[in-house]
């Protein structure tokens, strides 16, 4: 099942829940899955105003202790005519507009509290450290929902980061 948890550090909308709390309820959902065969794949986005160097190994050591299947990991993205485009615009935080970078692969604004290159090295650290062999032997061993799917999927993610 594909879960977007999008990032630990932004509280929920509606409820104002303690983030203790919520990384909990993140922890027990996804043992949820696994307790009906079901293999967690969590989507994480780098990169909001409450992030800093911190989140990268909080949200990789987050997937790996909840032994999640697989992840998918992207860096946030002002989309021309969001909210999120106008507000960075209008704070003169986007720095590139050049439409090929605008990916989820590539800081294209100035974060808050950290440098955006700083970011784009965190998102890769991210994707590697996810899917290092430790990891993948880590998660897939700890989740026991479907090795024979979940180990060649983690393989294939591993190979084309090591050459890509």
């Amino acid at each position: 099942m594909f879960v977007g948890i999008e990032s630990l550090n932004l509280p929920f909308a509606k409820n104002r829940c303690q983030m203790q709390d919520r990384i909990e309820y993140y922890y027990k959902s996804i043992e949820k899955l696994h307790q009906y065969d079901i293999m967690a794949y969590v989507s994480f986005i780098f990169g909001f105003d409450v992030d800093d160097i911190s989140v990268f190994e909080k949200t990789v050591r987050f997937a790996q202790d909840a032994c999640c299947e697989g992840a998918a990991f992207h860096i946030l993205t002002p989309y021309p005519g969001t909210r999120l485009y106008e507000r960075l615009d209008k704070e003169r935080r986007i720095f590139i507009r050049d439409w090929q970078y605008y990916d989820g692969g590539h800081a294209v604004f100035h974060p808050k509290l950290m440098s955006a290159q700083e970011l784009e090295e965190g998102f890769t650290w991210a994707i590697k450290e996810f899917y290092s062999i430790k990891s993948i032997a880590k998660r897939v061993w700890g989740s026991r929902t479907r090795p024979f799917f979940a180990i060649p999927w983690n393989l294939f993610t591993y190979f084309d980061r090591q050459f890509n």
